[in-house]
């Protein structure tokens, strides 16, 4: 029940209703009524009468804290920071350094060099390959790698950075692979109506639309070691279909082999030329809008010549080390992290490419690889 004073309803008092008063009349009921909704009126609430002696309570709105205070509740804290901030910077920095997407990782043909035996070396080194025995990257960071790419001019042939141009040409690709230049160029070869009965032999030991590279390393890998015409396929198309060009499956564009037969000498074939052309065309179907969109060029290639051209702080590179074997994944994820934390890519030193001192195709490992070589000596 309503409290009353003098035949007189409370609510009707507060909605208007009920006897009329003189201004400024005031009795002790409406006092009293007035006081309890100052002290218990609070941001976020509602304010109900019940009908238990007038007594007056609070229902919390959605998002009040326990103790009815009407704060919002507080959000997530990650660290020193809250959850929110944290998703947006990670969202910002995702946007200022994407990732690309690729299908030429160079970790096969690494995989590869690591698998032939000293007569397939060899074999390599008798082809004109020598160099990339000292092939080290067993993967590829990928927020440099957009950066390369998305830089890479292919009309004037250079990658664009803050600290020069970096030019790409056959004497440049010659100088950081040590692949064979300057021989018979595939555009005068020119391609034979029907592949060669050695060819067709190599091709046929690959059943199947196409030629991935994982195969061709496990044809080399479960081989008996020795030099063959199908072994020097295997690793020339391996370093084809991994480090120049290939499908948007990884896998080897086989028009090459309508330029080569089994009497053509791999070491009087301008590689170099082949690896310039390629880059000429790698953007052509690259859509750098489009997330789904794959990078099938020479990404590796791309990536070397980048970072063996421009310095970078807090980096050592040791000079007197072929850049094909300095450089691993472990590396150029450093490279990558450090130059980020400077606020981008390409603000070092421009100095061009290395040329190590007292060079030579054997002396390529590092000195953590030497010395790994001499402990098995050692303890065998």
């Amino acid at each position: 029940m309503f409290e009353t004073v003098g035949k007189k309803s409370i609510v009707g008092d507060i909605s208007g209703c009920g006897n009329k008063r003189k201004r400024g009349e005031r009795n002790s009921a409406d006092a009293n009524y007035g006081n309890v909704i100052r002290k218990n009126r609070v941001s976020r609430a509602e304010v109900t009468a019940t009908s238990k002696g007038g007594a007056l309570r609070t229902e919390k709105k959605k998002g009040s804290d326990d103790h009815g205070k009407g704060k919002a509740r507080k959000p997530k804290v990650v660290g020193n920071k809250p959850e929110k901030f944290q998703k947006a910077r990670k969202r910002a920095k995702k946007d200022e350094f994407p990732d690309i997407r690729t299908r030429s990782a160079p970790l096969q043909f690494y995989k590869c060099v690591r698998a032939l035996t000293e007569q397939q070396r060899d074999a390599v080194r008798e082809m004109g390959f020598g160099r990339l025995l000292t092939f080290s990257v067993d993967g590829l960071p990928a927020k440099l790698g957009y950066f390369v790419v998305d830089n890479f001019n292919p009309d004037k042939m250079v990658i664009c950075t803050p600290a020069g141009d970096i030019k790409v040409n056959r004497k440049v690709i010659h100088k950081l692979l040590g692949i064979p230049t300057g021989g018979q160029k595939f555009s005068s070869i020119g391609k034979l109506p029907m592949l060669t009965d050695a060819i067709a032999d190599w091709r046929a030991r690959y059943p199947g639309a196409m030629v991935p590279p994982t195969k061709m390393v496990k044809m080399i890998d479960e081989s008996d070691g020795e030099d063959s015409f199908d072994f020097r396929m295997d690793f020339v198309m391996c370093f084809v279909a991994v480090l120049v060009d290939c499908h948007k499956q990884s896998c080897l564009r086989e028009e090459i082999l309508e330029y080569l037969d089994e009497e053509m000498d791999f070491a009087t074939i301008d590689w170099c030329d082949l690896v310039v052309e390629k880059l000429r065309t790698c953007k052509d179907t690259r859509n750098r809008l489009d997330p789904q969109s794959f990078f099938v060029g020479p990404l590796a290639i791309l990536m070397l010549l980048y970072v063996d051209s421009i310095e970078c702080t807090g980096m050592e590179v040791d000079s007197a080390v072929c850049p094909l074997a300095f450089w691993n994944l472990k590396r150029l994820r450093e490279r990558e992290r450090l130059e980020i934390l400077a606020g981008g890519f390409g603000t070092g030193r421009f100095k061009g490419l290395t040329r190590p001192r007292n060079y030579n195709v054997e002396h390529w490992a590092t000195k953590e690889v030497k010395l790994d070589a001499l402990t098995c000596v050692f303890c065998n």
